[in-house]
C-alpha cells in the first residue's frame, strides 16, 4: 500500500519487499468461493476502483461491502522444473552431498496448500504398513506416498501438473529415504511417510545424494 497510508481510496503499488504491514495481506474465502483480501495495516480490503472492468483499472483499499469488485479468484500456483531446482538448492544449501543427483520427471509442477498436503497424507494408509527389511522399508514407504499424491492429482480434473512432491535419499539423519514437498508458500518441507510427520529440514539432515520429483 503506497506510503503505508490507512485512508480509504489509497492505491496499491508494487515495491521492493521490506516486510511492513502495508505489504502484508490477509485472505478470507467467501461462501461463493471468491476471496476477500484485506490489507493488514489498515483492515481495508482490495477493491477495483469504481467497479471498473477496464484493463489497467486502479486497485485501491476500501471498506468491505461485498461487491464483485472486492471479490477475487485465486488461481492454482504452478512452477517449472528449473524453478523447483533453484528452490531446492537454495533451501537445502549445505545439505546436498557432492555430486547429488536431482531428477525431474515433468516440466511443470503444482504447488499445493499445506492443508491439502495434510489431507492427502491423512487419507494415505502407507503409515499403517509394517516396516520389513528389504521387502518394505523406508524407500518403499516414500514410493507409496508419492504414488498417493500422483493418484490424487490424476483424479483432480482441474490440475494440469503433478504435485511438487517427491522422494529424497540421504543422511536423514542416518541412511534413509523420506518424502519432500514444496507448498504454495515456496517452502521446502520433509515428510516422514512412516508416521505422517511434516517438518522443516533439520540441522541433522545432510549428505543428500538423490532427489526425485
Amino acid at each position: 500500500m503506497k506510503g503505508g497510508v490507512k485512508d480509504k481510496g489509497a492505491t496499491i503499488i508494487q515495491w521492493p519487499w521490506h516486510g511492513g504491514d502495508n505489504q502484508r495481506f490477509l485472505v478470507d474465502q467467501q461462501s461463493d468461493g471468491s476471496w476477500k483480501i484485506s490489507a493488514k495495516h489498515s483492515n481495508l480490503v482490495l477493491d477495483v476502483r469504481g467497479g471498473s472492468v477496464d484493463k489497467g483499472a486502479d486497485i485501491i483499499q476500501w471498506p468491505w461491502h461485498g461487491g464483485g469488485n472486492q471479490r477475487f479468484n485465486i488461481q492454482p500456483a504452478y512452477i517449472s522444473g528449473s524453478e523447483v531446482d533453484k528452490v531446492l538448492k537454495d533451501q537445502l544449501k549445505g545439505k546436498l552431498a557432492s555430486g547429488c543427483k536431482i531428477h525431474y520427471a515433468d516440466a511443470t509442477y503444482f504447488l499445493t496448500p499445506l492443508s491439502e498436503a495434510r489431507r492427502i497424507i491423512h487419507q494415505s494408509f502407507v503409515d499403517a504398513q509394517k516396516w520389513t527389511q528389504e521387502k518394505f522399508d523406508c524407500d518403499d514407504f516414500a514410493l507409496v506416498l508419492k504414488a498417493d499424491f500422483a493418484i490424487d492429482g490424476y483424479k483432480n480434473g482441474e490440475r494440469r501438473a503433478a504435485y511438487c512432491m517427491g522422494i529424497v535419499w540421504g543422511q536423514l539423519p542416518g541412511p534413509h529415504a523420506i518424502n519432500w514437498i514444496i507448498t504454495e508458500d515456496l517452502k521446502v518441507r520433509f515428510i516422514e511417510p512412516q508416521n505422517d510427520q511434516i517438518f522443516d529440514p533439520r540441522p541433522s539432515d545432510k549428505g543428500i545424494w538423490f532427489i526425485y520429483c
